[in-house]
């Protein structure tokens, strides 16, 4: 037999190729014929397709998992994690002057301009607490976020967005690669105008139960950051790879050192079994910020315990997001500002 040339083994080929997506092809319209005719015939008995499409298991269980709370999930993760930020600029440095016929007023003329926003926050803690600032009549707190256990300042941080949003902050965080990660993170954000109207503070330290240095258990997983205090005695948990000395302070020292307020916006507590002890001292000093944010994992005290003893001070339990219980103080202040 005659060995066929290169190109009619092309031709072959080609013709075969047609012929197999001419099948595909015809095949795939007389299947969406025979479900168009289905459905036809369901809509004319009175089912719609989508009762015909609910007799899928697994379209049941999605549509059950959606209404359980998967479809609200998504959305809280997505939409509800965007944000507005509009700014007003002066169109000019110069004040213009309208005259009337028994005063003058100054009149300062502005443009508007927005930037979209994504709340970084483990589980949008950020904007579940600014919305309910927002929609207070009124909120008589000095605008600072103190977040304790600040990491790198970014993933998941409940202080990033009051940064972006102008307000004052003190992110304390013993490991130094974290604090330098932080302070590149927020450095754009910080201050824009250079009008010092916006003050942001990096504590390389711990808030513990004692002033001095103490052991900290690191790890070089960049994804749990969960480094620790080591107790006396205590060795290495797995997974974690060293040992460094860190400064630590009580509450008391803070705030003094520091000069943090009496009555402020949002208190965060990530500290890793530190947080009860940090959270009672601060009430015990009689310090009320407006919101606190709180992670109770690796805390001795159970957090039923917590509620209670929070209860004594006047705040109430709010929210359970993410990681992370939510406190909002609702008694009086010590300058009688309503609240």
């Amino acid at each position: 037999m005659r060995k066929l040339k290169l190109g009619q083994c092309l031709v072959y080929s080609f013709v075969a190729f047609l012929l197999l997506n001419m099948v595909i092809f015809n095949m795939c319209i007389y299947y969406a014929y025979t479900l168009l005719r289905t459905t036809l015939t369901d809509l004319q008995s009175g089912r719609t397709w989508w009762e015909k499409l609910a007799e899928y298991p697994q379209i049941r269980d999605l549509i059950l998992n959606a209404k359980e709370g998967g479809l609200i999930a998504i959305e809280q993760n997505t939409l509800e994690r965007l944000f507005i930020m509009t700014h007003n600029v002066p169109k000019s440095s110069t004040r213009i002057k309208k005259y009337t016929k028994d005063q003058s007023n100054n009149i300062e003329r502005y443009d508007t301009i927005s930037f979209l926003g994504l709340d970084v926050s483990n589980a949008g803690e950020a904007s579940y607490v600014y919305k309910r600032i927002i929609s207070r009549k009124t909120f008589p707190y000095a605008k600072l976020v103190v977040d304790i256990g600040a990491n790198d300042g970014l993933l998941s941080s409940n202080s990033f967005n009051f940064i972006q949003w102008g307000w004052d902050a003190v992110l304390v965080e013993p490991v130094e690669q974290q604090l330098e990660l932080a302070k590149t993170n927020t450095k754009r954000y910080v201050d824009p105008y250079t009008d010092g109207k916006q003050l942001v503070r990096f504590i390389k330290a711990i808030i513990g139960t004692k002033d001095g240095y103490v052991d900290l258990a690191l790890t070089s997983d960049p994804v749990s950051m969960e480094n620790y205090v080591l107790t006396a005695g205590e060795t290495l948990h797995r997974n974690f790879d060293g040992i460094t000395l860190v400064k630590s302070m009580t509450v008391k020292t803070f705030i003094e050192d520091y000069n943090i307020p009496r009555e402020f916006g949002v208190l965060s507590i990530d500290a890793e079994g530190l947080g009860d002890k940090i959270l009672h001292q601060f009430m015990d000093l009689k310090v009320q910020p407006a919101y606190i944010i709180y992670e109770s994992m690796h805390n001795a005290e159970h957090i039923e315990s917590t509620v209670e003893y929070m209860a004594a001070f006047n705040y109430e339990y709010i929210g359970f997001l993410g990681w992370n219980h939510i406190y909002e103080y609702r008694g009086k202040m010590s300058n009688n500002a309503e609240l």
